[in-house]
């Protein structure tokens, strides 16, 4: 795992907004100047994302690892958390 990447899980599995944002304000001291894009897209999505917070870490880290699954092209079938429905139901 890259050290932006850890510190994005950072982020994603802060226990509390304001540890988030300590996270979030590392992320961009860090990381900023190579990649401004990043800060300036949590900046703007950051009141859409601390609802997230509430639900628990271990919740979180599932969604974060579901997601990173899906943005890095792993297909569905090796996907070990993909749900697969009972005969005769549709996969969705």
């Amino acid at each position: 795992m890259e050290p932006n990447e850890l510190v994005i899980l950072t982020i994603y599995t802060a226990s509390t907004v304001a540890a988030a944002e300590e996270a979030l304000a590392f992320l961009e001291e860090k990381w900023g100047k190579t990649y401004p894009a990043i800060p300036k897209l949590w900046r703007s999505a950051w009141e859409q994302f601390t609802p997230f917070l509430d639900y628990d870490v271990e919740i979180r880290k599932v969604l974060c690892a579901r997601v990173g699954r899906l943005v890095s092209g792993t297909r569905a079938e090796e996907d070990p958390l993909r749900h697969v429905p009972p005969k005769g139901l549709p996969n969705m």
